[in-house]
């Protein structure tokens, strides 16, 4: 396994170069000392081969901060290690010196492994399918890594900030992969394809083992790439049924959802009840550095369409030559854009500003979702929109395109 298959995050131009996946989970984070002492211990034991020049072998708890739980020393080219660990952990091989790590489960069963070839000869039916899985994954990653570099160094003028991402997490916005595409073409084809079997290899992993632990192994990335966190449809795989299902981590995730959903209905019902009602006014800042208030910034007799906005949030950036398209096609309308920043950094706002060529009206509170208008207004997530009619009441609280797409015509007409 790659060395830096484990970190949830990398810089990413160390991703796109390695062809990293994220392959963490939570099953044994955050757990007190009791529910540790309660679980229940099984012995491993491991015996197997690795190159001759290496001269140790780890066993390493990935669940839990990679604590290295078990060593054994290489005697020509052979090794034997053993120690006691939760029955079903997730535990991985480190051959000293190499950086790949092999993933298993504490399952008590005996192994025999060949780390040279990376094969488990001896292992449960759910670790060699682990293995297998693992090693098709791995040779993806090598070819990516042909072609997935260079396009990095177009992140720039594709308006993306350099960010801690993945290659996969990039090219699955529409957006990026067609500016991607129109810069490095031959190398877009090239990878695309990967990324679509390395989905089909992910998608079979978890969807085809639900009655085993596999699928917490490559859960957070199947639910990011093939899911495109959809909870509705991460409910259904986590309550499917089997092993999965039982896991801590499955239980925990289905709680967060539910936990999150509830919050989002109470939000959504605050934001319904804002509709028809007068826009609540707040100070911001204008261009020039001086105190205005929201309503002062909304013209009377006209619709105004609110963007609030951050100059990291890539869907964003992404919405504002639509907002310009928008304002020109209604321009001998009675409607305008004030674009709201909510950034920390008042700096990057105005050379924001001047980078995407927002010609409309603009103004700062800054202090992102601690900010006064994101709390008035119930706002979770940028960009948000907030139609405010002629009369200065609100309309309609939704992302900005949707009021260009949905809203305006109505009222408008197209």
């Amino acid at each position: 396994m790659k060395r830096m298959r484990y970190a949830a995050v990398v810089v990413i131009a160390t991703m796109i170069a390695a062809g990293v996946r994220a392959t963490e989970v939570s099953a044994g984070e955050g757990r007190s000392q009791e529910e540790v002492q309660k679980a229940e211990m099984t012995e491993f034991h491991i015996a197997g081969t690795v190159a001759a020049d290496r001269s140790e072998v780890y066993v390493l708890d990935t669940e839990n901060g990679r604590d290295t739980i078990a060593t054994a020393k290489v005697k020509k080219g052979r090794f034997r290690i053993e120690g006691v660990a939760e029955k079903g952990k997730k535990l991985s091989l480190l051959v000293e010196g190499s950086g790949y790590r092999k993933p298993f489960f504490n399952d008590g069963e005996k192994m025999v492994v060949d780390l040279v070839s990376n094969k488990y000869i001896k292992a449960s039916e759910q670790n060699k399918k682990l293995i297998e899985i693992d090693n098709k994954l791995d040779a993806l990653d090598e070819q990516e890594m042909k072609y997935a570099e260079p396009i990095l160094k177009h992140i720039e003028s594709a308006r993306l900030e350099p960010t801690l991402m993945r290659a996969e997490d990039i090219l699955r916005q529409p957006w990026n992969k067609e500016a991607f595409m129109k810069r490095e073409p031959e190398k877009m084809e090239r990878l695309l394809p990967l990324i679509e079997e390395k989905k089909g290899i992910l998608r079979k992993a978890v969807e085809e083992n639900l009655d085993n632990l596999i699928p917490t192994v490559y859960y957070d990335y199947y639910v990011m790439l093939i899911l495109g966190y959809d909870e509705e449809k991460e409910l259904e795989v986590l309550k499917s049924g089997g092993e999965f299902s039982r896991t801590k981590m499955a239980k925990e995730r289905v709680a967060t959802i539910e936990e999150r959903q509830a919050k989002e209905a109470a939000r959504r019902a605050a934001v319904d009840a804002m509709i028809g009602k007068s826009l609540v006014d707040i100070d911001l800042e204008d261009m020039d550095g001086k105190t205005v208030k929201l309503s002062e910034m909304c013209t009377k007799g006209k619709y105004v369409l609110i963007d609030i906005w951050t100059t990291y949030c890539g869907p964003c950036r992404v919405s504002m030559p639509e907002l310009a398209k928008a304002l020109e096609k209604y321009k001998d309308k009675e409607f305008e854009i004030l674009s709201v920043s909510v950034d920390d950094d008042r700096a990057a706002w105005k050379s924001g500003v001047e980078r995407l060529g927002m010609t409309w009206k603009n103004a700062y509170e800054g202090n992102g979702f601690e900010s006064r208008i994101a709390k008035e207004y119930h706002i979770h997530g940028v960009p948000t929109g907030v139609l405010i009619d002629p009369e200065g009441k609100i309309a309609t609280i939704k992302h900005p395109l949707k009021v260009i797409s949905e809203d305006l015509p109505e009222i408008f007409g197209n």
